[in-house]
């Protein structure tokens, strides 16, 4: 499809269809979408190091939000697929914004409320996606065979060999990962004490769909251990982190 007019870096398509109002959608150019990216990793690594400032929060979340902003124009079904990482980011945001608070009691009960959110939200996205399988499959998503058609077509070497496996097995595993889904958020408020093993046992959760299938769940899987895993103490290592920055 030919391009039209290109505005402050983004494509005016004119085959889109535009707003309400009749106005032109604006898309992103490909050039723009990897400016993005350069400017949310720079962002969120100079964040994730301590330089927890304005300038930079602005950067990371600006750069994610316009890529997701990318991802979306190509099909607006698809913007649950990264939509969390924005949420993340503006959650850890209100936390960098009670950093200067002189009651360190409310600045704590922010960072916890924040961290509680974010637990529950990694759990939900885990209970969306069970319930999608009973929704569209229901019962029978147990059986193995979706799973089996998945490693058959889907699966590298070993996911194909796997995939030969008795359909008893095949339908083990199917419903394991199925209650895996559904009852994390359950195993997450009735097993706090050892949400440990569920940080790890998310980790291995994907690792094994990504040795047999190849499909990588990174955006999800990436926040299993800093949520479930990280010690009590690491908030203490990023404030010595941003003072390091901070010094005259």
């Amino acid at each position: 499809m030919p391009s039209g007019k290109t505005l402050n870096s983004f494509e005016v398509r004119e085959g889109d269809k535009g707003s309400a109002d009749g106005k032109k959608a604006f898309k992103m150019t490909p050039r723009t979408y990897e400016a993005t990216r350069v400017v949310a990793a720079i962002g969120v690594a100079l964040w994730g190091a301590g330089v927890r400032n304005s300038p930079t929060v602005v950067c990371a979340n600006l750069g994610f939000g316009l890529a997701q902003k990318y991802v979306v124009d190509f099909h607006k079904k698809a913007w649950n697929y990264n939509s969390h990482i924005n949420a993340f980011m503006a959650l850890l945001s209100i936390t960098d914004a009670k950093k200067s608070d002189p009651d360190p009691a409310d600045k704590h009960a922010v960072d916890s409320a924040v961290l509680a959110i974010l637990q529950l939200y990694y759990a939900t996205m885990y209970f969306q996606s069970g319930l999608a399988k009973l929704r569209v499959s229901g019962l029978q998503w147990g059986d193995g065979r979706t799973l089996r058609a998945s490693l058959a077509e889907h699966g590298n070497m070993l996911g194909k060999h796997l995939s030969r496996l008795p359909q008893g097995a095949l339908a083990g595993a199917a419903s394991g990962s199925l209650a895996f889904e559904l009852l994390f958020p359950l195993a997450m408020l009735t097993l706090w004490d050892k949400k440990t093993i569920l940080g790890v046992m998310s980790v291995g959760f994907h690792s094994v769909i990504k040795a047999t299938m190849n499909i990588s769940f990174w955006h999800h899987s990436v926040f299993a251990l800093p949520l479930f895993v990280a010690p009590a103490d690491l908030r203490r290592t990023a404030d010595k982190i941003q003072q390091f920055f901070e010094r005259d």
